[in-house]
């Protein structure tokens, strides 16, 4: 899915310094165009919320933006932060991304694990492996297009992602029990540290799963 060359974002402007976030944006367009000529066949736009040097919060509005100016760059969240999404709300705005790009969405998701973060969004850090299974399985039904009852509640996603099914889900984490989460219920896993490579890889075995890793955050 990922290219050994890629570009990376995360918007976070250094402290005095005189260029401004509306010119980060601006430049990083610019590149993706530049880099597209050049061969480069991924972009990764990261997630983070509340921090002195902007970091960007809206990955999803980001690369639709880069959709706009790109025609075959793979575009991917890197990482998105379940616990801090409506999982309705986020299926639609993942799959308006897929049709604008025309099929072009990977997905990278995370539990998260900063403090500040949690508490800014009034969630509990011990739900977040509940949210997460949550959250995909809402991703999953969504994207068929089809009624499906969602914490008890009949509703129905439209419109669908270009790709059947949805865009890929690669699940992040930094412990085992992440990636044996995502052997159990993702189409593959990002480990943010090597030690829980193996975890990942003996799981998927054990469910008879293909295991498919991408390069650290």
């Amino acid at each position: 899915m990922v290219n050994r060359i890629f570009l990376k974002y995360d918007f976070r402007r250094a402290p005095f310094s005189p260029v401004s976030h509306a010119d980060l944006y601006q430049c990083a367009m610019e590149q993706v165009q530049w880099g597209e000529k050049q061969g480069i066949g991924t972009t990764m736009v990261c997630e983070h919320h509340g921090t002195d040097d902007g970091y960007c919060p809206s990955p999803l509005i980001t690369l639709s933006a880069m959709a706009s100016v790109t025609d075959k760059m793979r575009l991917v969240t890197s990482v998105i932060i379940l616990p801090f999404h409506d999982p309705l709300r986020l299926a639609e705005d993942i799959a308006v991304l897929d049709i604008i790009s025309d099929g072009r969405v990977d997905l990278v998701m995370a539990a998260g694990y900063i403090p500040s973060e949690f508490d800014m969004f009034d969630v509990s850090l011990k739900k977040r492996p509940s949210i997460v299974e949550d959250s995909i399985r809402a991703l999953r039904q969504a994207w068929t297009g089809e009624p499906f009852d969602y914490h008890g509640r009949q509703v129905k996603i439209t419109p669908v992602p270009v790709q059947s099914g949805g865009p890929r889900i690669i699940l992040g984490g930094s412990s085992d029990a992440a990636a044996k989460r995502a052997a159990k219920i993702a189409d593959g896993y990002m480990p943010a540290v090597p030690e829980t490579f193996m975890a990942y890889i003996e799981e998927s075995h054990r469910l008879d799963k293909t295991a498919l890793i991408l390069g650290g955050q």
